[in-house]
């Protein structure tokens, strides 16, 4: 009996002393993101916008991110096009503003940083710069949507240890039909209208003999 009430003993102190380990920890948590500085503005500042900040069609949310959010998990959202928008324009207005600096590279996360959200980056940009104030974009590795936004810039500085490849954009249409042809697969269309083309990748060769290949597009 003494054994048993022994080790109940120490069981509770053990989870006493998880818990008040866990609270000291919440409380420095807590602390230590709600004593982030206050960004000040002074004369002559540049405002960077980091491309690598995926850019979200989806509004800011409503209700504040709690400070643990903020502590554990840092940026871990995407930036709302439109508060994007937003800082871009009132910094054009903003006398302590000098300039805008453009760094990193686009990386985007499924629908976010798309080509529409960065259209109206780069609409806002270039509206930035028509305030007659400049827009440096400094690039180290930029694809074609990194330099897509930064040909917004009024300058563009490539890293010496950078490069910077173009490629065009191309589409392709991968044809079926000689594959369900050597198989023996036959495929029987009823169409209505003279564009509906949704099957010809199944009915049609890539090309005929003689004729370029018509399943390849190049756009640039």
């Amino acid at each position: 009996m003494k054994q048993f009430f022994t080790a109940l003993a120490a069981n509770l102190v053990t989870i006493a002393v998880c818990v008040v380990a866990a609270v000291l920890l919440i409380i420095g948590v807590a602390a230590s993101a709600g004593s982030r500085p206050t960004t000040v503005v002074r004369q002559g500042s540049v405002m960077i916008v980091d491309l690598e900040q995926a850019l979200s069609d989806q509004p800011a949310r409503a209700e504040a991110r709690s400070v643990f959010d903020d502590a554990l998990s840092p940026g871990s959202d995407a930036l709302p096009l439109r508060s994007a928008l937003l800082a871009i324009r009132a910094a054009a207005d903003d006398d302590r503003i000098s300039g805008i600096l453009l760094r990193g590279s686009v990386t985007g996360d499924g629908v976010r940083s798309g080509y529409a959200a960065l259209r109206e980056l780069r609409q806002a940009l270039v509206a930035f710069a028509a305030s007659k104030k400049p827009v440096h974009a400094y690039l180290v590795n930029p694809d074609v949507s990194t330099y897509y936004v930064a040909s917004a810039a009024t300058q563009i500085t490539l890293d010496p240890f950078g490069s910077l490849l173009l490629p065009g954009m191309a589409s392709e249409q991968v044809f079926l039909s000689g594959l369900f042809e050597k198989y023996g697969i036959g495929v029987q269309v009823s169409r209505v209208g003279r564009f509906k083309a949704a099957v010809e990748p199944f009915t049609s060769h890539q090309h005929e003999p003689g004729e370029p290949p018509a399943g390849r597009v190049i756009l640039g």
